[in-house]
């Protein structure tokens, strides 16, 4: 059988997530564009953000706002997703913003100590989103550094 990367092959054994359950499972602090059971992956794509890292942005960061968030890269957008921790920081207090929007793919980040400075690898090839949404190949920075600092 020819490889399809959307048809499981019938030796693969399958389960529906529904089905399945365990101790020791802690539910997310946040799901990024849930989509319905009826969602047909073949004909619309995959939904994900396809994160590549995650950082917490620090309590004393310069950032108005910004302290005890997670920062959430994505692979396949090219943003930076805020979100905005509860007081115990084990519960997402809000919905995720976008910031940092370029045509590239986020594979790692890191913050300076002051929390101005915010550092931003990407993937040397690879797809993303253009500024109108559409699929990119060609990448704005591949395998780069970029470097983004609050200025208040």
């Amino acid at each position: 059988m020819p490889f399809n990367q959307t048809v499981i092959p019938p030796s693969v054994p399958q389960r529906k997530e529904s089905t399945w359950s365990s101790p020791d499972f802690k539910a997310p602090l946040k799901t990024f564009f849930t989509v319905a059971n009826d969602y047909d992956i073949q004909a619309r794509g995959s939904a994900t953000i396809a994160p590549g890292g995650l950082e917490i942005y620090p309590a004393s960061g310069a950032v108005p706002g910004w302290g005890d968030s997670a920062l959430v890269l994505s692979l396949k957008s090219g943003l930076v997703y805020r979100v905005k921790l509860g007081a115990n920081g084990l519960a997402a207090a809000d919905d995720p913003t976008q910031h940092f929007k370029t045509t590239n793919r986020y594979r790692d980040i890191a913050i300076d100590p002051t929390g101005r400075t915010i550092y931003l690898a990407t993937d040397s090839q690879g797809s993303s989103t253009d500024a109108s949404g559409r699929t990119a190949r060609t990448l704005a920075n591949p395998g780069s550094i970029i470097a983004f600092s609050y200025q208040p």
